[in-house]
């Protein structure tokens, strides 16, 4: 094998393959990247199991080959190396060397027949997505995703494509975000699936606004398609919660907070929380809202008064704050609604205004007042 290639090229292909490799691993093949170079393009292949990714890039090729590269190191050497040509090979054994202007590097490489296949054998296509709406179905919804790996279908991302729209909806049990998004239209097709987090977060960051995303789906398998990279992710196995029956349909009681001003109030009076419970208290009476925290371990007390617009009878609510803080993060809006139904239900949490196209809205439960 041998080819050249741009050094920031290169460099970026490498970027987008490091976050796949696995931190610790139980089989070493996983911590290389295969390159598989024919017809003057090298196919660059990671997977850590669970997710794969795959992209193909344009060089300058003389001999053609495989070869299994250990990852890291590589990223390293030609992320440092100046913008210019670099001249890559392998020699006996697997043995790789990189080629500079000024110097080389040489590498101990891997045979390529160790490493993994590509899997989701049969993928067929399922649906389109904008890369604007994909962006914006992840950034709205993995900050709720749960992290207890005893609730496996809890730590994915729930997808819907429906004839007219699509739904993106996470939930940790604690708290709820869905985002609906009906400039999509699937037709006659429909599709659901429990994603993994990691992977959409992966892809999130290889996505632009305008790209065209194709999704394909086989068996416990998806693949997305982003203008010539692929990505595989195993799906997460199981039946995603009923969540449509947790939601509430008649909180009636109505606060609506400048976002900036109840984010920064809650994010101060936070500090001196119990750094467990992480409780904030709201204590809502007709125009104003107090929100108050104390850490009777440390002795520590805060309360700070806010102007909202609200004209319920009085009323307490504990919430985690940084379940607060993280859900007005979201609100792209100035104002932000609550809906409530009582101290001890499921509040609703929505921007005040939203785009027509889609319609976005959380579902935070409140904690015991101690």
């Amino acid at each position: 094998m041998k080819f050249t290639i741009n050094q920031e090229v290169f460099s970026e292909v490498l970027q987008k393959h490091i976050p796949v490799i696995p931190v610790r691993t139980t089989l070493p093949i996983l911590n290389s990247i295969k390159w598989d170079l024919a017809d003057g393009r090298l196919r660059m292949h990671s997977t850590d199991l669970e997710i794969t990714l795959v992209t193909d890039t344009e060089v300058d090729m003389e001999v053609e080959g495989s070869v299994a590269v250990p990852a890291r190191k590589l990223s390293e050497i030609v992320r440092e190396l100046p913008q210019e040509p670099i001249s890559v090979s392998v020699e006996e054994n697997f043995r790789i060397k990189i080629q500079g202007l000024t110097g080389f590097y040489h590498l101990a490489g891997s045979d390529p027949d160790d490493f993994p296949a590509v899997p989701g054998d049969g993928l067929q296509q399922k649906f389109n997505l904008t890369g604007i709406c994909f962006k914006r179905m992840v950034e709205k919804t993995a900050f709720a995703v749960s992290r207890d790996d005893m609730r496996p279908t809890l730590c994915g991302i729930f997808i819907q494509a429906l004839e007219n729209e699509i739904r993106a909806v996470s939930t940790d049990g604690h708290r709820l975000s869905k985002l609906v998004d009906t400039t999509y239209k699937g037709g006659e097709k429909t599709y659901e699936a429990i994603v993994p987090v990691k992977a959409l977060n992966l892809a999130f960051k290889n996505v632009r606004d305008d790209m065209d995303i194709k999704v394909f789906s086989s068996g416990n398998y998806l693949m997305l398609e982003l203008d010539g990279d692929y990505l595989y992710t195993r799906l997460i196995e199981g039946k995603y919660p009923q969540y449509e029956n947790v939601i509430p349909r008649s909180n009636s009681i109505l606060m609506t907070a400048n976002v900036e001003a109840l984010n920064s109030s809650v994010r101060r009076v936070a500090i001196f929380s119990n750094s467990l419970s992480r409780q904030v208290r709201f204590a809502l009476s007709e125009g104003q809202i107090l929100v108050t925290a104390e850490d009777n371990e440390t002795g520590g007390e805060a309360e700070e008064r806010l102007n909202v617009d609200y004209q319920g009878g009085e009323m307490l609510i504990g919430y985690n704050a940084n379940y607060v803080m993280d859900a007005l993060r979201q609100i792209d809006a100035e104002e932000v609604k609550f809906l409530i139904g009582t101290a001890d239900s499921a509040c609703i949490i929505e921007p005040l205004t939203q785009d027509e196209e889609y319609n976005f809205m959380m579902l935070l439960m409140p904690v015991r007042l101690t």
